[in-house]
């Protein structure tokens, strides 16, 4: 009978010990404590992925605002920083569309341009669309992702007084390009 109550108690104190004690009236150890913390959410964006892939997306972004006025060459950096969006792990080069078309982690659609641009091709501008719409789902779908764990760090940095500013959505520093609509002031398709 006594066995429950001793587990209940083993596990309270290891919860204690496991949460940070720290003085908040000794600035040093706020410090010390916040930037712990930031240390901590980088570490986890590195390890998700999430830095390098708001990277990508920023640069396939500026590859296919060059493309949009008619700069060609371009077509290249968007399809090797769309491919880079789905195998992050070096098999894909730039500059070599072969290691894109082979690669089983990059989707058959991406595969496809990637052929049409190795045989001397352009993209159309639906095309770049497109890949434009893939690379906007994936942005979006990965900031929605990280969302809950950044709401904590940011809690856990504000109880020490610190800034949101210093725990950061590398999705919010991606530049999306802005559609003709959005341009003009339209409404988007749909009517909503």
């Amino acid at each position: 009978p006594g066995a429950v109550d001793k587990i209940r108690i083993e596990a309270t104190t290891q919860r204690k010990a496991e949460q940070p004690q720290i003085n908040l009236a000794d600035p040093t150890a706020v410090q010390t404590q916040q930037l712990k913390t930031i240390n901590q959410w980088e570490s986890l964006l590195k390890d998700s992925g999430d830095s390098v892939v708001a990277s990508r997306a920023n640069s396939f972004y500026d590859a296919f605002k060059l493309a949009k006025t008619g700069n060609v060459s371009a077509d290249g950096a968007m399809i090797y920083h769309l491919a880079k969006q789905y195998d992050s792990t070096g098999a894909v080069q730039q500059g070599d569309v072969g290691t894109i078309i082979g690669n089983r982690s990059i989707p058959t659609q991406v595969q496809l341009l990637a052929q049409k641009l190795q045989k001397g091709g352009t993209f159309t501008p639906q095309e770049r669309e497109n890949m434009k719409e893939i690379v906007d789902g994936l942005v979006d779908n990965r900031k929605k992702m990280i969302e809950p764990s950044l709401k904590t760090y940011r809690k856990i940095n504000k109880s020490l007084g610190g800034d949101d500013n210093a725990i950061p959505n590398p999705y919010d520093m991606v530049t999306k390009p802005k559609s003709l609509e959005e341009i003009m002031g339209l409404r988007p398709r749909g009517g909503q």
